[in-house]
This record gives C-alpha cells, structure tokens and sequence, in this order.
C-alpha cells in the first residue's frame, strides 16, 4: 500500500550476506573458553553496526561461587569486562581477547579466564550496576533474583549439564544455549551469519572455524524453516502469505507461526503477540513446502486456508515472524513487558525460525525486534516481501508487488 514499482533482485554472496548480518543489532557473536593446553585463545567476540558506541554495554559471566556450599554456587558473576569508551569496529566486529590471542588482535585485550568444565551463562548488558562476584541468585532456584542492568543485549548460555540440579552443576540463566559437546562443555561456539543458530565450535582453535574480528560461516538452517513470506503489496493486501519449507510430509502438529509487533492498543511498543496461526493437522506438502494464506491469495494455491483476517500481518513497524513449537500464548498478550527487546515470557518450549522485518531508522517510534535474522528496510520503506535464497537460505527483499515478480 505503496509505490509501485518493480525491485531488481539478486542473491547475495555467503561473503556479502554475512558481511550485511554484521549491521544488525549488537549481539554476541562468537566465543571461546577452552583449547588443548594453557587457554591462551580465549575471547568474546560481538558483532553490531561499525562505529557503534559501546559506552554503556558490559560483558558479564554468570557461573559458581567456588567458596560457598553446594547447593548455594549458583549466580554468581565471575567476570565483569566493561566497554566504556569503546566503539564496534569498522568491520563490523569488537573482540575481546587474551592478551596472549594468537587468532586475531584483540579490540581490547584483558584477561579473561573463562571458567571450563561447568555451566556458564555470558550476556551482554547495558546499564551494568553490579560488582564482580555479586549473587544474582540468591535461593539459588535457577531464576536470577537480582538483575543489575538496565536491558540484556544478547545473553549465551554454554552448557555442560542440560539438567541441572543446582548442586552437582550451578544452573545457567540464558533461553539461548549451545551445548553439551559429547557430554561436556563446549569449548568454543559461533553464530551463524546468516541465522540465529548457534554450532559447536572445535577443541583446537587452530582446526575449526574460529573466526574473531571477522564474517562467522554462513549456513543452511536445518529442520523445518521460514522459507517465503508476504506483508504488504500494491492495493488491497489480498496476498499475504507465508510459506514454510522442510521434509516431505513432515508433521506440523505441535507448531504455530506467530507475529510479534506492538499489538492493538499501542501504548507499549514492543512484544505484543499480533498473530497467532495454528498448524495442527497440517503437514509439509511432497515438493518440500507449505504455504498458509487469507481465501484472497490470488497468486497460488495455498496449503491451507485461514479464516477471514488470520493473516492480516501489520506493515507499517518493525515486526518479528516466528515458528514456534508447544505454543500456549493468546493475541495481545504482552511478552516484552518492559520493552527492553528481550522476551520476558515465552510461551512455547522451542523457537523453530524467526525472522524481522525491518523499517528505515528514520522513523521515530519502532518496535523492538526478537530475531537476529533482520530484513530491510526496503530503501525508504519496510519490505513487503522476503525469501531464502537457495544454497545457503540468506534472507533477501523481493518485489513489492506480488504481479510478475
């Protein structure tokens, strides 16, 4: 409900999309704690726009107290790395490093000593108020009681013990986790460029992908997955989709595609649910894909057909896509009650996909955004529609206007 006018499309490379993935919101983006021998290569890599001030961002690790009781370890902050006074490098990139960093010179370089062998929990925050060795969990149930920040950046919980009670392995503090590793801590973990998928990282840092101050691999997201979706076009929005891709046949009995926005009243900006399309009874279609749309899709034969209005996707702020699985949630329940832009509730067990959609920074109120894979703006406007460009599933702007594109 736009201009109208055909955009030229070409996917881009694995080294210009994970490039691109660099201008996205400050995040954690790699990391190593462990390596065969003394742990000479250990750093914390961030990634975010180049230039970008990180005056008021910290770098905490949450993991045990080593002088109190079983029992009562956990929460405790074993690190504290303050950014002051620095700013996200022109690549893209700000590492934090051992001095002694043989893979790449450090941004600043401090020691870290990083803890191995147990759970861990590593966020990026603003705001930080707290002091090294301050309990954030004082009963100790798994539940931070004290949160010394003003909002979480990212937060990466590395894990050895996937269950654990508190007393044998402290209990970590992140709904983004990567690990165990046969059983054990990882050693190191990387993000990929081009999804919000964690992966393994290698013992030794000289035979895996280990990568600090540049572009992570890209990668081809597993699984069933976003593949295609429509918010917008010329006219009347009578195409609005959104397409899935996985295994032929596969079920999506416990899945559900939700839309996290600002909801209806308007009064807080972020995290309210918008949309909410069930996807019991339905299965992933013999050519690999499935595709749910309004009775007015005029430009295929969707999958399966929603109600009137089911699929009435906003496209006129930020809004964030999701494929969740066990979904309990309801339309206008708020689950980023503070608008900090870190989900204060999630009801579901586990998030499949995501994807937002981006509108230019020029606008004055936006809403925050809950996936690290973001698309647009569309020059001045928001896209109207994205797709995965095959091999390697990077996310790219497609034509506004659903007619010959």
């Amino acid at each position: 409900m736009r201009r109208n006018y055909f955009i030229g499309m070409a996917c881009l490379s694995s080294l210009a999309a994970s490039i691109a993935m660099a201008d996205a919101p400050l995040r954690l983006n790699e990391l190593r704690i462990e390596q065969p021998g003394a742990d000479l290569d250990e750093y914390i890599e961030l990634a975010g726009a180049p230039g970008e001030s990180l005056n008021d961002v910290s770098i905490i690790v949450i993991g045990d107290d080593d002088f109190a009781l079983p029992g009562q370890q956990s929460g405790s902050i074993e690190m504290v790395v303050s950014l002051a006074g620095q700013s996200v490098a022109s690549s893209g990139f700000f590492v934090v490093g051992e001095p002694t960093l043989s893979l790449a010179v450090p941004n600043l370089a401090t020691s870290l000593n990083l803890e191995g062998g147990d759970n861990l929990t590593v966020l990026v925050v603003r705001g930080f108020s707290g002091a090294l060795g301050q309990d954030l969990d004082t009963n100790n149930d798994g539940t931070l009681d004290a949160t010394p920040w003003t909002s979480i950046v990212s937060s990466l919980a590395i894990v050895a013990n996937a269950s654990p009670d508190g007393v044998t392995n402290e209990y970590y503090y992140s709904t983004t986790t990567i690990g165990p590793d046969a059983g054990l801590q990882p050693s190191a973990a990387w993000l990929c460029a081009n999804t919000s998928q964690w992966n393994l990282g290698t013992a030794d840092p000289f035979a895996g992908v280990d990568s600090p101050g540049a572009a992570n691999q890209t990668c081809v997201p597993q699984g069933i997955i976003i593949s295609e979706v429509r918010i917008d076009e010329t006219g009347t929005d009578n195409n609005e989709y959104f397409e899935l891709k996985g295994g032929a046949g596969a079920s999506l009995a416990d899945l559900t595609y939700i839309v996290i926005g600002d909801g209806s009243s308007g009064t807080s900006p972020s995290g309210f649910i918008e949309a909410i399309v069930p996807l019991a009874g339905q299965v992933i279609g013999a050519n690999g894909y499935f595709v749910a749309a309004e009775p007015t899709m005029t430009i295929g034969v969707p999958s399966l057909v929603t109600a009137a209005n089911a699929i009435n996707f906003e496209n006129s702020d930020n809004v964030t896509h999701l494929l969740v699985r066990n979904f309990t949630g309801a339309v206008n329940t708020d689950l980023d009650t503070n608008d900090d832009g870190v989900l204060d509730s999630t009801p579901w067990s586990e998030i499949l996909d995501s994807v937002a959609f981006v509108n230019p920074t020029s606008t004055t109120v936006l809403d925050k955004v809950y996936s690290a894979n973001l698309v647009g703006p569309d020059a001045t406007f928001w896209p109207g529609h994205i797709f995965r460009c095959t091999p390697n599933q990077t996310w790219q702007i497609g034509p506004f206007n659903p007619v010959g594109g």
